[in-house]
């Protein structure tokens, strides 16, 4: 079940995104609680796949349980990493976009400034954050190999 699940999670991740993105036009007053509810879904879930990987790991006897539980805590903390930091630039690009966008098209196309500063603020934290967070998932994956101590017959495979 959970296996079938992290096999479609990419088109789901995508449709509730897309939803999400929907939603700025359907229904602009639930904008805050519905992002904030797509990410708690979104993070539980990859924070689950995550553990019950590991958990199959122990059973299968390429980990074991010490070795199991520090990288359960590595990944968790990671996954927190790189989601606060691609969240907190993402922010501040969009921001600055956004607001950059509609100041110039205020006077040219006053019609069209805040449809086109929104699309436009949305794509730059887009960037921005699929930016960092591959950055910080990248420093943080060295981080926690030389954490993690030896490697394991897992981390080989």
């Amino acid at each position: 079940m959970l296996s079938s699940l992290e096999k479609h999670w990419p088109l789901i991740s995508i449709a509730l995104l897309v939803f999400l993105f929907d939603s700025l036009w359907l229904w602009p007053e639930m904008q805050g609680p519905l992002s904030l509810a797509i990410i708690v879904v979104s993070v539980g879930v990859l924070i689950t796949f995550t553990i019950y990987r590991r958990l199959e790991q122990n059973l299968k006897g390429l980990i074991e349980r010490s070795t199991m539980t520090r990288l359960i805590i590595l990944d968790c903390v990671g996954i927190l990493l790189v989601l606060t930091s691609a969240m907190a630039v993402g922010s501040y690009v969009s921001k600055t976009v956004g607001l950059w966008v509609f100041e110039m098209l205020q006077s040219s196309a006053p019609q069209w400034a805040e449809v086109v500063a929104i699309i436009s603020s949305l794509l730059s934290a887009l960037a921005a954050g699929v930016g960092v967070g591959w950055m910080v998932r990248s420093m943080w994956a060295r981080v926690e190999n030389s954490m993690a101590g030896k490697k394991t017959k897992a981390s080989e495979a």
